[in-house]
């Protein structure tokens, strides 16, 4: 199961989700300016565009000669024709009322014929690419923003405009005769689409908040349970490894942890010639059992075993192997250390013990044996368990070394 001290789903949800979500609203508020603008530069671009279709349907005629007589002459030679200021009131009495500020007229080459801002007359546009999409059939326009911008009305300041290059095409015809640039203030407009924006904006992320916050104590509670079914996890499991290696009846390790941890508790420390073995059997305990039945038996074995175990220092190990056997492991004992704990033992267990309304008395039997370099952990307990057999020949309650010494 996967280690959550190491990893915390909250902090990377949290700290991943700002991130997505910063990039979800970004690219919204960008999408919605994007096509807020498209969208006003397509109505206001065809407003424009009807303005010139208006100029062609209605002033063509009047105006025409003076338009395609330009082909061949220069600034000086329009500003002297006596049909400009007929032009130019045409132009304004066709915009009046409306958004459009500024208006400019190229004939085919690209001069600037007309122009509500007279110094323009004259310059040439042939190369710009605004004039050259008008002149092949297709209106163009875009959204600018000038600090300052000469119209029909004089200077006007810090304005959003909307300039259009729109084919000029004679009534009934289809070839282009001139571009038409009019330029529409689009200021008040933007500055709509801007506040709605914010306001979109403000909803949006106000409602990811929302989401994120939600999503978060939902993630925050999965990981809490995550966490509570590792916890049980843990629990579930050590419990089951502490039944696979602990007697169910007294709670000693058992045969099988004994048989994992020989080599560790004995076998290591075997080559320093450090670890005792003792091989312990308890006296009277199958007469006990037979007399008061198996649950005396099972609760004289449990209390043994309690005795066996207070009487072992911190750093030793006592393990029951089966029936009424049990093994002790002494890690860095040497003789008088093992007949300490042994003589313990005969003491502790040589105490009546009371099983309901009886009181009995048993004793103990123990083997020692001690490793050398040349000894392997088979016939340590071998060593061991015939020590024992030799105690309780010499009369029970008593403890024998491997070496013949015996002790009571």
């Amino acid at each position: 199961m996967r280690d959550f001290s190491r990893f915390s789903l909250v902090r990377y949800f949290l700290v991943a989700s700002l991130i997505g979500l910063v990039v979800v609203v970004g690219s919204l508020f960008l999408a919605l300016r994007s096509q807020q603008e498209d969208s006003l530069i397509e109505h206001e671009g065809q407003g424009n565009a009807n303005v010139a279709q208006l100029f062609a349907n209605s002033s063509w005629q009047r105006h025409q000669k003076f338009i395609e007589s330009t082909d061949q002459v220069d600034r000086a030679g329009v500003m002297s024709n006596p049909d400009l200021p007929e032009l130019r009131r045409t132009v304004a009495d066709m915009v009046r009322g409306l958004k459009v500020v500024k208006v400019k007229i190229y004939n085919r080459q690209g001069l600037t014929i007309y122009s509500s801002d007279e110094k323009q007359i004259g310059e040439g546009k042939d190369d710009n690419e605004g004039f050259q999409t008008a002149m092949s059939g297709r209106s163009v326009s875009q959204i600018t923003h000038r600090d300052t911008f000469d119209s029909f009305d004089g200077v006007i300041s810090d304005r959003d405009l909307l300039s259009s290059y729109v084919p000029i095409r004679p009534p009934g015809e289809s070839r282009v005769a001139a571009v038409m640039e009019i330029y529409s203030d689009v200021t008040s407009m933007m500055n709509e689409d801007q506040r709605q924006s914010r306001v979109l904006a403000s909803v949006l992320v106000a409602a990811m908040v929302g989401l994120y916050l939600f999503l978060g104590l939902i993630v925050q509670r999965a990981e809490r349970v995550m966490r509570n079914l590792e916890r049980v996890q843990r629990e579930q499991d050590a419990r089951i490894r502490h039944m696979a290696f602990h007697d169910a009846l007294t709670d000693l390790p058992n045969r099988a942890a004994f048989e994992q941890q020989l080599d560790i508790q004995v076998t290591t420390t075997v080559r320093a010639g450090i670890t005792g073995v003792m091989a312990l059997d308890l006296d009277r305990f199958k007469s006990v059992n037979d007399t008061l039945g198996h649950q005396a038996g099972d609760r004289l074995l449990q209390l043994a075993a309690d005795r066996l175990r207070n009487c072992m220092r911190e750093l030793d190990v006592v393990f029951r192997v089966g029936g009424d056997e049990f093994i002790a492991v002494l890690q860095n004992a040497d003789r008088d250390i093992a007949e300490q704990v042994a003589a313990r033992m005969v003491d502790a267990l040589e105490q009546p013990f009371t099983l309901g309304d009886r009181t009995v008395t048993i004793g103990v039997s123990i083997g020692i044996a001690f490793s050398n370099a040349n000894t392997d952990r088979n016939t340590l307990l071998r060593s061991a368990d015939r020590a024992m057999y030799r105690a309780k020949q010499a009369g029970r309650g008593r403890y024998a070394f491997a070496d013949s010494a015996i002790g009571a």
